[in-house]
């Protein structure tokens, strides 16, 4: 649906300035899909206690929240736009958060049963030692 909106003729592709409000209008669908987003991750991370996805879903709360007034006002308060550097770094704290937590091996989860399965845990450790011949 974005896509749709952003590669319309309102947009005024030809001009500096987009006409006013339809910057609003095609930012809907992302703001639909990002609070949706972030209600299903906070629920999951509340069910299973994954801080990990906590911390993405509060971070990604924080970035809409500084992204919202730019889209609504930026126009009329310019100095709005310096919110989209709270808004990357948000972003940024989400990427490495990940990097940590799923690819470095660290796991945060409060739940014993949503850990990590690609590592086996001590008790199939001497399965696999046993199964080599060691």
């Amino acid at each position: 649906m974005r896509l749709i909106l952003l590669a319309t003729p309102f947009n005024n592709w030809d001009k500096d300035e987009t006409p006013e409000g339809y910057g609003v209008d095609r930012n809907v669908p992302l703001l639909a899909v990002g609070a949706s987003e972030i209600y299903l991750m906070r629920r999951e991370a509340t069910r299973t206690g994954d801080r990990t996805f906590r911390f993405l879903s509060d971070a990604m709360a924080a970035s809409f929240a500084c992204y919202l007034p730019v889209i609504l006002w930026a126009r009329r308060i310019p100095q709005l736009g310096l919110l989209m550097i709270p808004k990357t770094i948000a972003y940024l704290a989400m990427a490495f958060r990940v990097y940590r937590d799923f690819f470095s091996g660290a796991t945060e989860s409060a739940n014993p049963e949503s850990q990590r399965f690609d590592r086996p845990d001590s008790r199939d450790q001497g399965k696999v030692l046993h199964s080599e011949g060691r």
